[in-house]
Order: C-alpha cells, then sequence, then structure tokens
C-alpha cells in the first residue's frame, strides 16, 4: 500500500503562504497538499514530475477535497506561485518530491530486491528438481574442460581519447561552491535556463556560497540541503541568498529579468 512521508518543517511560512494564496486556514491548505502527494504516488515520477497533466488535471485532483467556498484552480494557481508545484518547460514538477517521499521509494526499491531475491530462489529449486542421480554421476565423473590460455592484450597504437569536458568553466565554479553535487547534468540545463533569464554566473556563484555557509552554519544534514537542480529552478529561491545590493546592481546594469512580468502585473 503506497504512504507519503511529512516532515516537521513543511508547516512554515510557505505554507501560511499557501493558506494566505486561497484564503483557507493552514489546515486547511495542508489537506489540499496530502491530497495532491497521495495522488502524486501512481502519478509522479522519482523526480517529481507529473506525468501528462495540465493545470485543469490538477484543479480536478483537488475537487474531490476542496471546500466549495474555495476555486480547484484557483488553489492549483496559489499552490505554483508559492512554490509548492513548480512550472517547467517539460511539465509540472511536485517541488522537492525526491527529498519528501524519498522514505517510500528507498521501500519500494527493498521491497523490488526482495520479490526479484524470491524469484531468484524459486528459479534455482526449480533447476535443482530437474536434476537426477544420473546427472550427477556425470558431473562427478567427468573431467573439468581444460582452461583456455588467456591472451595477453595486444598492444594498440591509438592514444586513450580525452574526456570531453561539457560543462563552462563559470557553472564548474558554482558546482565547487555548491554544498551538496548530484545530478550534475541536470544542475546544468537550469544553471544555464536562469542565465538565460537574465542572472548572471557571479550572481548564481554568490547565491552557493551564501547558502554553503549557511548550511554550515544551521549544520544543516545533507539529506536537508536541496538538490542544485531544486535551488536553480524556475521559482528562483536562489534569489534569498544574493544580496539586495548585488541584485540592484545587476539589474542598473542588464536590465530587470522580470520586468515583463513585472509590467503585466501592473497593467492586470
Amino acid at each position: 500500500m503506497p504512504w507519503f512521508a511529512v516532515q516537521t518543517d513543511v508547516f512554515g511560512g510557505k505554507l501560511r503562504n499557501l493558506a494566505d494564496r486561497i484564503g483557507c486556514s493552514e489546515n486547511e491548505a495542508f489537506g489540499l497538499l496530502g491530497r495532491l502527494w497521495a495522488w502524486g504516488l501512481n502519478n509522479a515520477t522519482k523526480e517529481g514530475k507529473i506525468e501528462f497533466a495540465s493545470e485543469k488535471t490538477l484543479a480536478s485532483v483537488l475537487t474531490a477535497g476542496i471546500d466549495e467556498r474555495y476555486s480547484p484552480s484557483a488553489a492549483v494557481t496559489a499552490m505554483i506561485e508559492s512554490g509548492w508545484i513548480d512550472r517547467e518547460s517539460d511539465g509540472f514538477f511536485i517541488h522537492d518530491w525526491e527529498d519528501w517521499q524519498k522514505e517510500w521509494y528507498k521501500a519500494l526499491e527493498r521491497r523490488e530486491k526482495d520479490t526479484q531475491r524470491k524469484r531468484n530462489a524459486r528459479k534455482i529449486r526449480s533447476l535443482d528438481s530437474q536434476i537426477t542421480m544420473d546427472d550427477v554421476e556425470t558431473v562427478r565423473t567427468e573431467p573439468p574442460p581444460a582452461a583456455e590460455e588467456e591472451k595477453a592484450p595486444e598492444p594498440t597504437s591509438e592514444a586513450p581519447k580525452k574526456k570531453k569536458n561539457d560543462y563552462t568553466p563559470e557553472f564548474e565554479e558554482f558546482w565547487a561552491a555548491y554544498p551538496r553535487q548530484v545530478e550534475k547534468a541536470t544542475a546544468y540545463k537550469k544553471y544555464m535556463a536562469r542565465k538565460k533569464d537574465g542572472f548572471s554566473p557571479e550572481e548564481l556563484l554568490i547565491a552557493a556560497k551564501n547558502y554553503a555557509e549557511s548550511c554550515r552554519r544551521k549544520r544543516t544534514a545533507e539529506e536537508y540541503i536541496k538538490h542544485p537542480s531544486t535551488f536553480l529552478s524556475a521559482n528562483t529561491p536562489f534569489i534569498d541568498y544574493i544580496p539586495k545590493k548585488v541584485l540592484e546592481t545587476s539589474e542598473s546594469a542588464v536590465g530587470n529579468p522580470f520586468a515583463e512580468f513585472q509590467e503585466e502585473d501592473a497593467n492586470a
């Protein structure tokens, strides 16, 4: 029977933000998150990607449990805006799904290994039951085949190929500074996306160093440190670790990367 885990730090400012955006209590907001996570166990990948889903699909998931005073579609929008759901170019992701539900996936992996072990044991017992005494005597009397002489590998004149470095020097510097180094290729993809959004390598490096220092100061356990791809997601949690004066200097030099969205909000 699938189950999902709930960490105590879910009850914080992020949950209050969701409740405020929906206009409901924190308990009601938490209930909607539980509904989403329970559904996600059968409809999201291990990385949290929600398979073949639109905002309308997600709203239909919440419809069954939401109070009639609140709009399911508005609740989905609130989850996206408050960072519980990530909207990426290739679909929707449940934010930090790997961290929230890692215990379930560990249990699932143990279960699959146990099933495979039992299957192999049954196969061995089945093969053993088919061996006759004649087979046993043949095995005992026939000499083992002569071992073939191992041939030394022939020398080659080709020089070993040098491994290609697929990452930019700026990203390698960011990677070296970040406190949790997992899924490098995915992190690089997010890094380049944020550069396209207008963030400079210097800003991203400052964010990585400040986050690393914060984790060291708080003695944050590695399992609770954000994956670099999450830190660099479209919701831009890394902004909290860039000093305001650095952002202001950068915006005045290259333009505000969010000016287009601010203009839309002002005209709304």
